[in-house]
């Protein structure tokens, strides 16, 4: 078997030299096995959250004190304390009288006081009495002054219309003057001339003694029914001062019974002395 095998491949050999015909190459196409190639898997990491890290106090540790042992010797045993009994010590007799005379001394004191008090407290009420007394007594005779000008002024400005002329008007015959009707005619006409006085402001003439007189008729209730210049100053502005001054006083007081229904009264103005 082994020498067929050798000459065989002998053979084989030799007739290969002997071709003289170049051989042919033959390429054989690899085979190719399709492989897909997948990439290693990526790890992708989680965005991690940051840790704030909290700083942790310094905290002091406490320290335990140890206690110190004192070594104390075992409690003895207590005696019993022997309670004695307290004499009553007796006041001597002179010692108690100063005591009570201490005693009724300090009342007395107390009692005094206590009366000075009371006594100055009726004296302020009896001041403030006093004061108010006094007060209303300055008042009055404070409204007595007053009063007192009021009616000097009233006379010195009654002054100053010379005399009175009064006409009185009655459908029938005119009664007899008593003192009585002299006295309210009288007493009623010092009333509205104050009052038409209070009301005159009377304007500055060349003239130095100027004088008018006007004719005012009043009714029984106080109207003014008519005004009229009987006897003229030639200053117009000064006539019709006077005439604004009774217009401006009125209505007047009622008229007293027996002056009748109405009056008729003079009244003179002038700034001086009337003639």
């Amino acid at each position: 078997m082994l020498a067929l095998s050798f000459a065989l491949h002998i053979s084989i050999i030799t007739a290969l030299f002997l071709i003289k015909t170049e051989p042919k190459r033959i390429f054989l196409p690899p085979a190719y096995t399709p492989v897909e190639l997948v990439p290693p898997p990526v790890s992708v990491k989680k965005p991690q959250k940051k840790r704030v890290v909290k700083k942790k106090k310094a905290t002091k540790k406490k320290v335990k004190k140890k206690k110190a042992i004192i070594p104390t010797k075992k409690a003895e045993k207590k005696k019993p304390v022997k309670k004695t009994k307290k004499l009553a010590v007796k006041e001597s007799p002179r010692k108690t009288r100063k005591k009570r005379q201490a005693v009724d001394e300090t009342l007395a004191v107390e009692k005094t006081i206590k009366a000075i008090e009371e006594r100055l407290k009726r004296r302020q009420e009896e001041e403030a009495v006093e004061e108010t007394i006094e007060r209303i007594a300055r008042k009055r005779m404070l409204e007595e002054e007053r009063r007192k000008k009021e009616l000097e002024e009233i006379r010195a400005q009654l002054e100053r219309f010379d005399r009175i002329v009064i006409r009185q008007k009655t459908t029938q015959q005119a009664p007899a003057v008593s003192k009585t009707f002299e006295l309210e005619l009288m007493e009623y006409y010092n009333t509205i001339a104050g009052l038409v006085h209070s009301n005159w402001v009377y304007p500055e003439i060349e003239d130095d003694n100027p004088e008018v007189v006007l004719s005012i008729t009043i009714a029984k209730d106080g109207r003014l029914l008519a005004v009229d210049i009987e006897k003229g100053s030639g200053d117009a502005l000064f006539d019709n001062s006077a005439i604004r001054a009774v217009r401006k006083s009125a209505p007047f007081p009622k008229l007293p019974p027996q002056l009748g229904e109405r009056l008729e009264v003079g009244m003179r103005f002038c700034l001086k002395e009337c003639q």
